[in-house]
């Protein structure tokens, strides 16, 4: 597997165009133009693939400093003095030059002191103005795209949330769930029959896509499993959407799919479309 084949398969999702464009402003990433080319259920292997690839090509990255430092290590030799052995420390040499001397140590002197402590002012109460990753003062919206009875959909409104899309295609559990939420406006048989763009932007996307293809009763055939495009569509809606936030449901065993590719493919989509994960186990 090559950047070119990689390359290869992006081009053919944009060829497709199975999708709408983005709102004005926001560019198509390849991560997410490999999770539309996985509608195709023919192919859905080949992108999944591509998307282990660049997730893989992300780690790499991240490992490329720390062995950029053992590199200039040798190559600096013994005369640099390293704080730390074996970690990717920065160098701390002597002055190139004698007139620097002078400035180095006061910038030692700096470092040892004692830090200034800032006093504020008094001030008096005031409406904030926060940018969304300092908090939200008002409502706070999420969809679920799938519901059941609405049992999350309950929780999270319970807690103060306002559910403003679910979806569901067994019209008595919607009901239910609908009901559950003291009222939903926006009700749909399936997420995967609409376009990402065309949902209503909500600040969280909630559910618990099917587990049976990662848990052991279900055999563990991962994305093999054609129910696992439910799991792959959520990460899709959650990258074109992108909402503040995305809370998922799933068996434990999603971590060991497949020798752990499954996994490896959700974090490498959920970075590679601006989110850091984080896993609990309850």
């Amino acid at each position: 597997m090559t950047a070119g084949w990689v390359s290869g398969l992006v081009g053919e999702a944009k060829a497709a165009a199975a999708f709408k464009e983005l709102p004005a402003g926001r560019v198509k990433t390849d991560t997410l133009w490999l999770l539309e080319l996985c509608e195709n259920p023919t192919r859905r292997p080949a992108a999944i693939q591509a998307l282990e690839w660049v997730s893989d090509e992300r780690e790499k990255k991240k490992s490329a400093r720390p062995q950029a430092v053992r590199h200039c290590r040798q190559l600096l030799g013994d005369g640099v003095r390293w704080k730390g052995e074996g970690e990717a420390a920065q160098a701390q040499a002597e002055p190139a030059r004698a007139e620097e001397a002078e400035r180095v140590e006061l910038l030692k002197a700096v470092v040892e002191s004692e830090p200034y402590v800032y006093e504020p002012p008094v001030t008096v109460a005031y409406a904030p103005d926060r940018h969304p990753w300092h908090g939200h003062v008002g409502e706070m919206t999420f969809m679920e795209f799938a519901a059941g009875i609405g049992v999350f959909a309950a929780c999270f409104a319970a807690a103060g949330m306002r559910c403003e899309c679910i979806a569901e295609p067994k019209v008595e559990a919607r009901m239910r769930a609908a009901e559950l939420c003291g009222g939903v406006r926006v009700q749909l048989d399936s997420a995967m029959d609409v376009d990402p763009v065309d949902l209503p932007w909500v600040h969280g996307l909630v559910g618990g896509p099917e587990c049976q293809p990662f848990s052991v009763a279900g055999k563990g055939r991962g994305f093999a499993d054609e129910r696992a495009y439910t799991l792959i569509r959520a990460l899709h809606i959650a990258a074109a959407m992108q909402p503040w936030w995305v809370w998922m449901e799933n068996v434990k065993a999603i971590e060991s799919a497949q020798d752990g590719k499954v996994w490896k493919v959700v974090q490498g989509i959920a970075v590679g479309s601006g989110f850091k994960i984080r896993l609990t186990q309850v």
